[in-house]
């Protein structure tokens, strides 16, 4: 069950990068899980990198929104319905 819930969250994803990409932006998604490690252990939350989602004018490759990644998929379905 929990491959075919990862599966639909792919999915979704993919949808709104294509979405995302005939409006001229570009979703960004973060690799890291927006914590910052110490030794090997949990220190911190990064103030830089929250470990979701960042949009992009492709004309500019400059970010619209989410600059330190924070943005999750509702807020990108939201910003996307607002531009269509």
């Amino acid at each position: 069950m929990a491959l075919t819930s990862e599966v639909k969250e792919l999915n979704r994803e993919q949808r709104l990068r294509r979405r995302a990409h005939k409006l001229g932006y570009i979703l960004r998604k973060s690799r890291r899980n927006g914590a910052t490690y110490r030794e090997g252990s949990y220190w911190s939350e990064n103030p830089r990198d929250r470990g979701l989602w960042m949009i992009v004018d492709e004309a500019t490759d400059m970010p619209i929104t989410g600059l330190r990644y924070e943005l999750t998929v509702e807020d990108i379905e939201a910003f996307l319905d607002v531009r269509s």
